[in-house]
C-alpha cells in the first residue's frame, strides 16, 4: 500500500504534467491593452464591488461540505467514533483514505451532475433563477443531513449535497463570465479576480465552521446535536448569499432572447 508521502509526490507530478499541457494550446495574438487603466477601473468602479461581494459569499460553505460533511458520513458508516467535537479511531492502523475518498467521490458525482444541469438551465432559462435554485439546493441538502435514516441514506444525501454545490458553481460561472465581458481586453483577469474573492470566502467559511464546531462541542457532547446545529448554521450562512446577488442588476449578466 502506498504511504501518504508517495501519494503526494505522485499527485504533484500529475499536477505539473497536466499544467504543462497548456503549452500545446495555441493562443491568438493579443492586441495592445491598457493594463493599468483596466485594473484601476476594476477596483474603482462601485458596481464591481457588488460583484466581488457576491463572489465572496457564493462558496462560503464549500469547505464545510468537503471536510465536515465527509467526516460525518464516515461517522455514520462506523469508521470513526465520535467523542463530542473530537473523533477516535475504532481500530488501530485503520485505512481511512479509502472510505473518505468514497465519500468525497459521492459528493463529486453530485457536483458533476449538478454542474451540467445547472449550467444548461442558466443558459436556456435564467441565470438569476438558476443561481437562486443553487442556493436552495445547497441549503436544503444540509437540512436533509438532520434526518437520521441510517448509513445507506447518507450516500444519497452526499450526492444531493454535491448536486447543489455543482449547480450553484455552474450558475456562478455563467454570471461571472457574462459580467467579465465588460472588460473585453482583460475578461479573464476580472473573472480570476472574482475567483480570488470566492476563495477568500471559502477560507472564511472554513474558519467560521471550525470556530462554531468547537462552540457547539463545548455545549454538548452529543455528536448528532453538534452536526445538526452545524448543518442549520451553514444553511443559514448560505442564505446570506442570495442578498449579494440581489444587489447586482440582472441586465448585467442575463442573456436575452436565448432559445
Amino acid at each position: 500500500m502506498l504511504n501518504i508521502d508517495i501519494i503526494f509526490i505522485i499527485y504533484g507530478i500529475l499536477l505539473i504534467f497536466v499544467s504543462s499541457l497548456t503549452i500545446i494550446v495555441k493562443e491568438p495574438k493579443t492586441p495592445k491593452i491598457s493594463i493599468g487603466a483596466n485594473l484601476k477601473s476594476m477596483f474603482s468602479t462601485k458596481k464591481n464591488w457588488k460583484v466581488y461581494i457576491f463572489a465572496f459569499f457564493t462558496n462560503i460553505i464549500d469547505a464545510f461540505m468537503t471536510l465536515f460533511v465527509a467526516l460525518f458520513i464516515l461517522i455514520q458508516w462506523g469508521f470513526v467514533e465520535p467523542e463530542g467535537a473530537s473523533i477516535g479511531i475504532l481500530e488501530e492502523n485503520i485505512d481511512l483514505y479509502t472510505p473518505q475518498s468514497i465519500a468525497n467521490l459521492l459528493i463529486a458525482v453530485g457536483i458533476v451532475t449538478g454542474s451540467i444541469i445547472g449550467g444548461r438551465f442558466a443558459d436556456l432559462k435564467s441565470r438569476k433563477i438558476s443561481m437562486y435554485l443553487g442556493y436552495i439546493f445547497c441549503s436544503v441538502s444540509f437540512l436533509l443531513m438532520l434526518i437520521n435514516l441510517g448509513p445507506i441514506m447518507y450516500i444519497i444525501f452526499a450526492v444531493i449535497i454535491g448536486f447543489g454545490a455543482g449547480w450553484r458553481s455552474a450558475s456562478y460561472s455563467a454570471i461571472m463570465g457574462q459580467i467579465s465581458q465588460q472588460y473585453p481586453e482583460m475578461d479573464s483577469t476580472f473573472f480570476s479576480l472574482g475567483n480570488s474573492f470566492t476563495n477568500a470566502g471559502t477560507i472564511l467559511g472554513l474558519s467560521i465552521s471550525g470556530v462554531m464546531f468547537n462552540v457547539f462541542g463545548a455545549v454538548t457532547s452529543n455528536y448528532l446535536i453538534i452536526y445538526g446545529e452545524m448543518c442549520i448554521f451553514m444553511a443559514l450562512l448560505q442564505a446570506i448569499a442570495p442578498f449579494s446577488l440581489w444587489m447586482i442588476k440582472s441586465e448585467e449578466y442575463e442573456v436575452k432572447n436565448v432559445k
